[in-house]
């Protein structure tokens, strides 16, 4: 985006489908609702889990539960994750839109290793 308002008008234009492909970091992940788009692809969610924080899961949970939550709104769509780290309890969580299960595993983690939830840390 090389003006200030090419975002607008770009999301503008794909909503009224003058825009059949759109190309972007985390575009449609941010909380946006486009009901005709049934295939998304995620070529770095596994990227946070890489990183030295306690709270990387949680974001690759985060990220991938918004790109699945922005596309199946309206319409039965398939997201596609590259060299997705299958072991990784975000990932496999999160595949299975298990919210509740990803919540209880995450506080086990991080009271065994003595770390406060993320709304209660400075």
């Amino acid at each position: 985006m090389t003006r200030k308002e090419a975002y607008r008008e770009t999301l503008r234009n794909f909503s009224h489908r003058q825009i059949d492909i759109l190309v972007g970091t985390q575009m449609i992940a941010k909380g946006l609702h486009f009901p005709n788009v049934t295939l998304s692809e995620s070529s770095r969610p596994i990227s946070p889990l890489h990183l030295p924080d306690f709270r990387a899961g949680e974001r690759t949970f985060q990220l991938l539960t918004q790109v699945a939550g922005a596309q199946a709104a309206v319409k039965r769509g398939r997201i596609l994750w590259c060299k997705p780290n299958a072991v990784s309890p975000s990932i496999q969580f999160a595949r299975h839109h298990d919210f509740a299960g990803y919540f209880q595993q995450e506080l086990e983690f991080r009271e065994r290793c003595d770390f406060r939830p993320s709304n209660t840390q400075s």
